[in-house]
Parts: C-alpha cells; sequence; structure tokens
C-alpha cells in the first residue's frame, strides 16, 4: 500500500468515525498510553504461549446443568438475577461445536452481545461444546446483558462494559476452581492473551492517528520527524492495513481498561466477599448523566494515571501468578 492509499485509509478512518470514537480521539494521547501497561505486564507472560486448549482436560456439562451452575453461582455471591429468564425472553441463541473436533480451536471463546437493529432488542450468542467453560463464557456474556440499557448503551457504559464482564468472568471461573471443577489452564490464558494482542493493535492503530491528527500525513518521514524514530512504524502500518471499517477505538481502549481493572476488582471482591459494590457499578454506568471520571473515583482511582497502575499491576502480577502461570 503506497503513501497515498495510506493516507486515504486513515483520512476515511477519521472521517467516518462513529461518534463514540470521538470521545477517545479528543483525548487520544492518554488513551493510547493505556495500551503500554498492558503489553508490559502480558508479554513476559505469552513470550512462549502455546493457545491451543485441550478439550479433554475441561469438565463435560450439558446446557441445562451449565444454567443451573450458573445460577447457584449467583445466588452464592447474592446477585438477584436467573439465567432461565433469559432463555424464557428467547434472547439466548447457542452455537453447537463437536468438542472432539480439533479444528475449532477457537470455538471456545466464542460469544457476543448485541441490540437487535429493528427494536433494539437484547440478544445473546454464546458457544454449546457440551462442556463447562461454554458456562464461563454466559456468565461473560450475561454481565453484558445486565447493563444493557432499553434503548442502547451510553458511551459510559460501552467503555465500562468490558470490564464488569471480564471481572464477573474472574470470578466466576475462581469459583468453579474452588468447587472442583476440572477446567484446562489455557483456558483463561486463552483469555488473556486476547487483551494482549489487542492492545498491540490498539497501540499500532492509535500511534499512526496521533501522528495523522498532529501532521496530517502518515508517511514514514512523517512518523520520523514526530517520533524521532522509524522503529515501530512498518510494524505500525503493517497492522493498520489490516483493520477494517468497523474497527472501533472506543471498544479497543474498553478492552484495555477492563484488562487493567478487572484482576483490581476481582481481589477487592475477593477481600471484601461483597458482590454489591459491582452491582452498584453495574448500574451506575447506565446513569444519564455519568462520566468515566465519576466511575473511576467510584472504583478508587484518578483514571489510570501513572501511580492508579502502579496499584493495578499488583492486582495483574498476581493473577498472572495464581491462575496464569
Amino acid at each position: 500500500m503506497e503513501d497515498r492509499e495510506l493516507y486515504f485509509k486513515m483520512n476515511d478512518f477519521v472521517v467516518n468515525m462513529h461518534p463514540w470514537d470521538e470521545t477517545i480521539y479528543e483525548e487520544l494521547p492518554t488513551f493510547c498510553s493505556f495500551n503500554i501497561p498492558v503489553i508490559e505486564l502480558l508479554e513476559p507472560v505469552f513470550s512462549d504461549y502455546n493457545d491451543e486448549i485441550d478439550a479433554s482436560k475441561i469438565e463435560k456439562k450439558a446446557f441445562y446443568e451449565n444454567i443451573k451452575l450458573i445460577n447457584e453461582f449467583y445466588k452464592k455471591i447474592g446477585l438477584k438475577f436467573n439465567a432461565n429468564n433469559v432463555i424464557k425472553n428467547n434472547a439466548l441463541d447457542y452455537v453447537f461445536y463437536d468438542y472432539d473436533d480439533p479444528d475449532k480451536i477457537n470455538r471456545f471463546k466464542n460469544g457476543c452481545n448485541y441490540y437487535t437493529s429493528e427494536d433494539y432488542r437484547k440478544e445473546i450468542e454464546v458457544c454449546n461444546n457440551g462442556l463447562i467453560t461454554d458456562s464461563i463464557v454466559l456468565v461473560h456474556e450475561l454481565s453484558h446483558y445486565r447493563n444493557q440499557r432499553d434503548k442502547g448503551r451510553t458511551i459510559v457504559g460501552r467503555f465500562f462494559t468490558e470490564t464488569l464482564a471480564l471481572t464477573d468472568e474472574l470470578i466466576y471461573y475462581d469459583y468453579l476452581l474452588n468447587n472442583g471443577h476440572k477446567i484446562d489452564k489455557n483456558f483463561i490464558r486463552s483469555s488473556f492473551y486476547f487483551y494482549y494482542q489487542n492492545a498491540i493493535e490498539a497501540f499500532s492503530v492509535m500511534d499512526l492517528l496521533l501522528l495523522f491528527s498532529e501532521y496530517g500525513g502518515i508517511t514514514e518521514k512523517d512518523y520520523e520527524t514526530f517520533y524521532n524514530t522509524t522503529d515501530d512504524y512498518k510494524e505500525n502500518i503493517e497492522v493498520f492495513k489490516d483493520i477494517t471499517n468497523d474497527y472501533s477505538i472506543l471498544v479497543a481502549t474498553g478492552y484495555n481498561v477492563s484488562f487493567l481493572l478487572a484482576p483490581y476488582l476481582f481481589y477487592k471482591y475477593k477481600k471484601n466477599n461483597d458482590y454489591f459494590f459491582l452491582e452498584y457499578l453495574n448500574e451506575l454506568i447506565n446513569e444519564p448523566n455519568i462520566d468515566t471520571d465519576d466511575c473511576f473515583e467510584e472504583i478508587g482511582l484518578n483514571g489510570i494515571d501513572e501511580d492508579d497502575v502502579k496499584v493495578l499491576s499488583k492486582s495483574i502480577k498476581r493473577f498472572t501468578n495464581e491462575y496464569l502461570k
């Protein structure tokens, strides 16, 4: 792709940016910096990572058994929510797989949560491999479901929904382990590998976006003038070439923030054994006049500044040692 093509691809990306991405674009240096601690903290973990998940190391569970298990978990943490109601509302669709098929490794984490375009109907799609890990994916998606407003999420809701979903996933994963259930460790490692990959991609895109916003260009010479180096230019360009029109810097940033916050919130829950503060945060992100600073303050942070990263890093390193290695 020549300089001229790169210029117009970037120009189109900026011009056609979704309004919620403009929030990130307006404070690009700050949000770009969120990628760095994610990469630095996870790079040692995944330097020799093999992402294959061994289905033989995962306990088999039928659909109805997983639903029962989830409801027992919700009761244990004091959450007044029943997964059966989602089924009754016809909001849950399963994608079925043969759990012995070695060619479908990615099936283990398949899940999404969305609104139908016609009437803002809430929908969930998750994998059904006949394994207990299906319930982990469903707990994650049910967390998203619980903070979906009737007429679409706010920007703050979109920003923090992944944080709450990953926190619920970690709490549930820990619950399963403590109750003797069998899960291949590579399953949870694959979750964190996703955040590592997302941070690398987001950093490349934001690095070039910042250059373009300042210089109106995206050539190697522009890059060298702005950053005083060309070290990462070619790698960033290769990443940028592959992004599609639906790439969202707000969603990418939300994933990075969730990685930084979720282990911290997980250990906060473990220490107090009280889910109330998470459920309150789940409701808070839907308030019409709330902003991200209010939510960070509720968590006890300043918006992930340098001091916050030091605090959050301790939880990430602890979680890495206890659950990923």
